[in-house]
């Protein structure tokens, strides 16, 4: 978790979502861009949110289900901040 990884981790998901709004019809450039950067800038914060709650927990997984990759909630965490933004940001833009 570096200053490094964070802004690859944007500028690469924010590309990835606008070369895959390439191929929908319904979603244009611009708009594919600002999901994807609002995506990808939500994502480190379900990471971090999960972090201090294992933090504050003491435990280094939060369950034994994959082994050592740790819990689910170790592999959704991210998934748990965007969904909700990319949700509120199509219906925002008028995509409902």
């Amino acid at each position: 978790k570096t200053l490094e990884g964070f802004a690859a981790g944007v500028i690469g998901g924010t590309a990835a979502f606008w070369v895959a709004g390439l191929y929908q019809d319904w979603l244009t450039g611009p708009h594919a861009l600002l999901i994807g950067a609002l995506v990808a800038l939500a994502a480190p914060v379900g990471d971090l949110f999960e972090s201090m709650i294992k933090r504050d927990l003491e435990v280094k997984d939060t369950g034994t289900l994959f082994g050592a990759h740790g819990g689910v909630l170790d592999r959704l965490d991210a998934v748990f901040f965007t969904v909700p933004v990319a949700y509120y940001a199509a219906v925002g833009l008028g995509y409902s």
